[in-house]
């Protein structure tokens, strides 16, 4: 729509619905637990970690409509002090094994489209709806939508 008020609506409705906002994510999870609250917005491989191995007892839903998927990027900084060690570094994170290794163990999702799926938990292969995203609009505007955010909508809609 080419504005952000429609998004800035839905979070005036969310943030009506927020009970607290906890200061990190082990607190949100023991709230949980506690059923202090019942629903949150969260990014799924921390509710996989918490649930499997703290042992919470949370649990995610992908709405039918998509999710937004967000990949963890890692880079060589040219010219960075130590860019040969940091080179190697990026090889050895980047290799077939260690993407394996993530996902099994935090829940990563690989970027790569070229590894070995039988690999990589059963769970990561299961069909999912991406939603559609602006990748360039999220990036122009990304910080002044939280800026908005943090000083004109949250903890100021309770009704």
């Amino acid at each position: 729509t080419n504005s952000p008020a429609g998004g800035y609506d839905w979070l005036r409705k969310l943030d009506a619905n927020v009970h607290e906002y906890t200061a990190d994510p082990t607190l949100l999870f023991q709230k949980l637990t506690r059923g202090e609250g019942t629903i949150s917005l969260w990014s799924m491989p921390d509710v996989m970690l918490y649930r499997e191995k703290k042992k919470f007892n949370v649990a995610y839903v992908i709405p039918k409509s998509g999710v937004p998927i967000i990949t963890d990027g890692i880079a060589v900084v040219k010219g960075a002090p130590h860019e040969e060690e940091a080179r190697r570094f990026y090889e050895f994170v980047t290799t077939p094994e260690s993407l394996s290794y993530t996902a099994k163990t935090y829940y990563r999702i690989p970027a790569r489209t070229d590894l070995d799926r039988s690999q990589l938990p059963a769970w990561m292969n299961d069909p999912f709806t991406r939603m559609p995203l602006d990748w360039e609009i999220l990036r122009k505007d990304g910080n002044d939508w939280l800026r908005y955010w943090d000083a004109e909508i949250r903890g100021r809609n309770k009704q």
